[in-house]
């Protein structure tokens, strides 16, 4: 899967984000580095708190590192007055051969926006 004997790792770009509820679409991104791949990679991300699988990613045979690939964010108001923030946390798995680096975790917040009696929904696509 490796060339060279090179160290792969796999990372999220950062450790948190936050986005408002109302702020339509965002994206978080997983990053491979330090190496190139002979095969393509796909990992496996999901909700740690409640062991969820959200989606995958797949990184390109043969791609100049680093790789970035990107998991958007809907996040709509539903309605509900008084909600407290939404906190996920997302994690890594499922790498095969490549190491998962820091941050492995990424810690995301829905701020919660409303005024009258809103609440939000969140969907998740992973490209």
């Amino acid at each position: 899967v490796i060339e060279d004997d090179d160290v792969v790792e796999i990372r999220f770009d950062r450790y948190s984000v936050t986005f408002s509820e109302n702020g339509g679409n965002g994206s978080i991104f997983v990053v491979l580095q330090r190496g190139v791949l002979l095969q393509d990679l796909t990992v496996t991300i999901y909700d740690v708190d409640t062991n969820i699988d959200i989606g995958q990613v797949t990184f390109d045979a043969n791609a100049p590192e680093p790789q970035n690939k990107s998991i958007l964010f809907t996040a709509t108001d539903n309605n509900i007055a008084l909600e407290l923030d939404k906190l996920f946390t997302l994690g890594i798995r499922d790498p095969v051969e490549v190491s998962i680096a820091e941050p492995s975790k990424m810690n995301i917040t829905v701020v919660d926006d409303d005024e009258g009696a809103e609440s939000f929904t969140v969907f998740i696509r992973t490209d």
